[in-house]
């Protein structure tokens, strides 16, 4: 698949949050582009993983209420995350996002090859 300029850009500076339920716990997941890391809290509210997901925005340069259907996206979570989850892209700085995910967040086997993919190691 072909990105234009701008497309590419915009992925970049993309900050996507997920949110899941998972056995009785609604479960805060966002990505990092690169390095591809994981972040995933869960918690025993929607309420309380949508707040810690607004902490988690300001801290890699987005903000929740500056989403264009803001005043929208805590109705619609409660309506789909029980049925299938949600997912919600958010603007972002993808520096300060990559340094919070390198600070807070985990490279899962699947992220650890495809980073090594991406970026070989050449000290060896």
């Amino acid at each position: 698949m072909r990105y234009t300029p701008e497309e590419r850009e915009r992925l970049l500076n993309s900050q996507i949050c997920m949110f899941l339920l998972v056995d009785g716990r609604y479960v805060f997941k966002t990505l990092s582009n690169f390095p591809f890391m994981e972040y995933e809290r869960d918690f025993e509210t929607l309420d309380q993983a949508i707040e810690h997901a607004k902490a988690v925005l300001i801290q890699c340069g987005s903000d929740w209420d500056k989403h264009p259907l803001a005043d929208q996206l805590h109705a619609w979570l409660t309506e789909h995350v029980g049925l299938v989850g949600g997912s919600i892209e958010f603007p972002g700085d993808r520096n300060r996002c990559r340094e919070f995910m390198i600070a807070n967040g985990v490279e899962s086997e699947f992220f650890k090859s495809l980073n090594h993919l991406v970026a070989p190691d050449d000290s060896k």
